[in-house]
C-alpha cells in the first residue's frame, strides 16, 4: 500500500526554512557566547598575569635598592636599631615608608590574582619582614593606624591608637 506524500504549499515551504535559518542562528549565538566566554576567561587570565609580573617587578626594585643601599638593609633584614642621627632617622624612615607602601600595595593586589595561597605567602613575607625589621616596626607604631586604616596590613601588624599628639 502507498502512502501518499504529503504536499507542501509555497507557504509551508518558507515557515520550514524559516525555523530552520532560525534554529541554525539560534546554534550561532550559542557558538558566539561560548567563544565570547573563552575570549573573557583569556584576558582575566591575561590581566591577572600582568597584575602578578607587576607585583614581582616591584618587589625586584626593591631588591636592587637595597643592593645599592646595602647600609640601610640591616634596618630592614637585621633587625638593627634605626640610627639615632636625625639625617639618618630620617632617610631609614622613608625607606620604611616606601616598602610599607609596596606592602599594602601587594596585599591589596593578592587576593584579585585568584590563585590559591598567594595572598597568605605575602602576608607570611610581609610578617616575617616587620618581625626583623625596627625601622618597619616604628614606621608602623607612627603612622599604621592613620595612614593605613583600611589597609590588609592592619590584619598583620599591631597598630596605634589613632589620634597620636603631633
Amino acid at each position: 500500500m502507498l502512502i501518499p506524500r504529503l504536499a507542501l504549499s509555497t507557504a509551508n515551504w518558507i515557515l520550514l526554512a524559516g525555523v530552520i535559518i532560525n534554529g541554525l542562528a539560534f546554534v550561532g549565538v550559542i557558538v558566539s557566547l561560548l567563544l565570547l566566554r573563552a575570549q573573557g576567561l583569556a584576558q582575566r587570565n591575561a590581566t591577572l598575569v600582568i597584575a602578578y609580573q607587576n607585583m614581582t617587578a616591584q618587589m625586584a626594585d626593591m631588591d636592587r635598592f637595597f643592593l645599592e643601599h646595602l647600609d640601610l638593609r640591616p634596618y630592614f633584614f637585621g633587625g638593627k636599631e634605626p640610627p639615632r642621627a636625625a639625617d639618618e632617622h630620617d632617610r631609614v624612615q622613608a625607606v620604611a615608608e616606601m616598602y610599607v607602601n609596596l606592602m599594602d600595595n601587594v596585599l591589596t593586589q593578592a587576593p584579585a590574582l585568584n590563585r590559591d595561597g598567594i595572598a597568605a605567602d605575602w602576608a607570611a613575607y610581609f610578617r616575617d619582614v616587620y618581625e626583623t625589621s625596627p625601622a618597619i616596626r616604628e614606621f608602623w607604631a607612627e603612622h599604621g593606624s592613620d595612614w593605613f586604616a583600611n589597609s590588609p596590613l592592619v590584619a598583620l601588624y599591631p597598630t596605634a591608637p589613632s589620634g597620636r599628639e603631633r
